[in-house]
């Protein structure tokens, strides 16, 4: 879902807004100056409310899993948010950037009333079993021995 677009000004710094029901967002783009490859292509700046430019995310470029073209993909956050907020940006042909975001996909999970029926025999533990518990049964080795 387009949640907001980004226009490049008379400088080629890329502004906009980013709007959902919930935020109303002036961001801009700031280039990062560094030499190390796993740093982000850009700070996502956002607008406060008394007119500065504060940093809240970083944009990665990727590249499509078909190979037709790079992306940007990162993450916005701020204390005001219930959780990050994960977008990817798309050039369109004008220059501009259209501002994505979507669901992520919960994982398919057993979760522990997946596993069968319960036996009460594996309610407890044993350290003399056998296996990793057993390292961890005595103050000579495991955690015991490195506190």
């Amino acid at each position: 879902m387009n949640i907001g677009q980004l226009k490049p000004n008379a400088a080629g710094v890329f502004l906009g807004k980013i709007q959902t029901a919930s935020l109303d967002l002036n961001i801009g783009l700031r280039a990062v100056e560094s030499r190390n490859p796993a740093a982000p292509k850009f700070d996502v700046m956002v607008r406060s409310r008394s007119g500065q430019f504060l940093p809240i995310g970083g944009l990665w470029e990727k590249t499509a899993n078909n190979g037709a073209g790079t992306f940007l993909q990162g993450q916005i956050d701020d204390p005001s948010f219930d959780a990050p907020l994960s977008i990817a940006l798309f050039g369109q042909d004008d220059g501009s950037l259209n501002v994505a975001w979507s669901r992520p996909r919960r994982r398919m999970a057993r979760g522990f009333g997946d596993l069968g029926a319960q036996d009460p025999a594996n309610d407890t533990f044993d350290p003399g079993e056998g296996g990793v518990g057993s390292a961890f049964a005595s103050n000579k080795s495991g955690l015991a021995a490195a506190a």
